[in-house]
């Protein structure tokens, strides 16, 4: 459905022939014109606003508003589609905020409408770039959070009139012609408003400052203009600029502080809009037509236009869909690479193993038959020998008899009628005490040990070194000395 065109009246003219067949029931003719300037419109509504829900809203309205509209309209009248367009958007949202303010409705931003990267066109959502330094990443957020927060407390003009310019990029004839105001009210707002946006940034007040003489009043639209380039150089307005600003440091601060605020405005990237936009936008327009657009919208929806064959794009768009493309191109010399270097490995396994397949996995028999056949390492059963025990353990072992520990005893109370003794052991008979020649006694030789002695328990492991036996008890006395006759006297 969309043609080649060459400049921008070449583009009006295919535009309205669009916006002519959609209106007659011609679903891939609005189908075009949405993946043109849905986005577009998105952005412009969502800073005069500040809410995703109410750009929604705005944005929907806007092309049912030109749907409704463009069957009244004579054929041989001009129509640019796109100006038509931003001034439904904008007079949609500003009756969506009348409404709000009339209900006391909040002004502020949600985090879906947070940028959400480097998109561009009608549909799908764009997640950013994951490659990006984190730091990096962070502060640019932090940047754009506090843009979107300055612009915010801008007046609605001065915001509508920075989002014509900056965004779209549109000329103050432009503007005007959305805005319906003449060419230096444009110069005018566009000059306060970055004055003033650069005061929110930086907590300043250069504003009331700028304005503090009448040749500064006077000056401020003209230096807007120039930066523009909206500025006829050989005009009168443009030498007396170059005079004042050679004797005025006021207004060179100025300068400054509206091209930095140009800068960072710029920083804000457009969003991306939701394509359940789209499906429910086709759907109210193809009612309106009483035509059936479904096969349309599925068709889109499955191959959306690609960012960088939308005509007409502004700078911001253009380089939003450019970087996308690139990080595009990325991801597929990326993921060739990666194809590369496993084909590569694949080829040098290969060629190690002389261009054989390699082997099948083994099953558990083989792997079993293999460990049996696997010889012992004597390395490894002199690890697995216990370690030496000491020699005292070793004679302990050998010399003390294991005998099983006697089974504990329960004490019982035996019947009076039968008591019992326990019996003891035989006492060791004492010799008789050994008589001399002359009378004289020797001293008692020492007892023999008993011929049964008591086994001793077996010793715990390590042994403890062997206790002595008991030593005997001493024997009883013996008879009195006999006096032999004859014999000396004691």
């Amino acid at each position: 459905m969309e043609e080649t065109v060459s400049g921008d009246a070449g583009l009006e003219r295919e535009e309205e022939r669009l916006a002519r067949a959609a209106a007659a029931g011609d679903g891939e003719a609005f189908a075009t014109l949405y993946e043109r300037y849905a986005r577009r419109a998105y952005n412009l509504a969502l800073r005069l606003s500040g809410a995703d829900e109410d750009a929604a809203d705005a944005v929907q309205e806007a092309f049912l508003s030109v749907m409704r509209r463009l069957p009244e309209m004579e054929s041989d009248r001009r129509l640019s589609f796109g100006s038509y367009l931003f001034t439904a958007t904008r007079n949609a949202t500003y009756d969506l905020l009348r409404r709000q303010q009339r209900t006391g409705a909040s002004d502020s931003i949600p985090e879906s409408a947070v940028p959400l990267g480097a998109g561009a066109g009608g549909l799908g959502l764009d997640p950013g770039d994951p490659d990006e330094d984190p730091d990096r990443k962070v502060l640019l957020g932090a940047q754009r959070e506090e843009v979107r927060a300055a612009n915010a407390r801008l007046p609605e003009r001065q915001r509508e009139a920075l989002a014509l310019r900056e965004l779209e990029e549109m000329s103050y004839d432009e503007i005007a012609a959305v805005m319906g105001m003449n060419r230096n009210s444009v110069a005018q707002l566009i000059s306060r408003a970055r004055i003033n946006l650069r005061d929110e940034l930086r907590g300043s007040a250069l504003a009331s400052v700028a304005l503090s003489s009448p040749d500064c009043e006077r000056a401020l639209p003209l230096i807007a203009s120039r930066d523009d380039g909206q500025l006829d150089e050989a005009s009168a307005e443009a030498d007396w600029l170059v005079s004042h600003l050679s004797s005025c440091d006021t207004c060179a601060v100025a300068r400054e502080a509206m091209q930095e605020a140009g800068v960072s405005y710029r920083a804000w990237i457009p969003v991306a809009i939701a394509p359940w936009l789209f499906k429910a936008t086709m759907a109210k327009a193809a009612e309106l037509s009483g035509s059936n657009w479904s096969g349309v919208v599925e068709q889109r929806l499955q191959s959306p236009a690609e960012p960088g064959s939308i005509p007409g794009l502004p700078t911001p768009y253009r380089e939003a869909a450019e970087a996308k493309g690139a990080r595009r191109r990325r991801a597929t010399v990326l993921a060739a690479l990666a194809a590369l270097l496993l084909l590569g490995g694949g080829a040098v396994a290969l060629s190690a193993g002389g261009g054989e397949k390699p082997p099948p996995p083994a099953s558990q028999e083989e792997v079993a038959d293999e460990f049996e056949n696997v010889a012992p390492d004597p390395g490894a059963a002199e690890a697995l020998k216990p370690e030496p025990k000491p020699k005292a353990a070793r004679e302990s072992e050998v010399t003390t008899p294991i005998t099983p520990e006697p089974e504990p005893v329960t004490e019982s109370v035996a019947p009076e009628s039968t008591p019992t003794k326990a019996k003891q052991a035989p006492e060791p008979k004492a010799d008789p005490a050994p008589q001399t020649r002359g009378g004289s006694i020797d001293a008692p030789k020492a007892v023999s040990e008993p011929t049964d002695p008591v086994p001793e328990p077996p010793a715990p492991v390590p042994p403890p070194p062997a206790e002595e036996p008991p030593a005997p008890a001493p024997p009883p006395p013996g008879p009195p000395p006999t006096v032999t006759p004859g014999g000396p006297n004691p």
